[in-house]
């Protein structure tokens, strides 16, 4: 059973579907994986109305909901599997950090896997650098 948060993002990709532009964005990204067509700014506000509703999350829930979200069929899903990374910062440790790297190994293509370097995996590798070598080691 998926998470209701999970559900609610779902729901809200749902309304905000735009066939077109899903068409024009699946042909940019130059695969096959299917888009709702909902571009970042309405997409970044939906997934904030509907965290206000899931403010106490436990790690279990957080992890939950990242890969429910990045499984998901439609490529808006793992954008909002990163959002939620990127909201709910108590879970952006080193706890996590198996959750970031199973993210880096299983991203498809370069816009999730630059997000995922950049704003996730970076601040990490930052703060913690007994991480560097570790990261270095099994990705490169």
């Amino acid at each position: 059973m998926p998470h209701p948060m999970v559900i609610q993002i779902n729901e809200q990709l749902k309304k905000a579907r735009d066939p077109e532009r899903a068409r024009g964005m699946q042909a940019y990204m130059k695969t096959t994986q299917e888009f709702y067509g909902v571009q970042a700014g309405p997409r970044r506000k939906s997934f904030k109305q509907v965290a206000k509703k899931f403010k106490g999350l436990t790690r279990q829930e957080y992890e939950q909901i990242i890969f429910e979200l990045w499984n998901g069929r439609y490529r808006e899903e793992m954008y909002q599997a990163l959002e939620a990374v990127e909201h709910y910062k108590a879970y952006r440790d080193l706890e996590s950090w198996p959750i970031y790297d199973r993210l880096v190994k299983t991203a498809t293509h370069w816009d999730t896997l630059d997000w995922i370097a950049g704003k996730i995996v970076s601040s990490l590798v930052l703060n913690h650098r007994e991480l560097h070598s570790s990261f270095i080691n099994h990705h490169f």
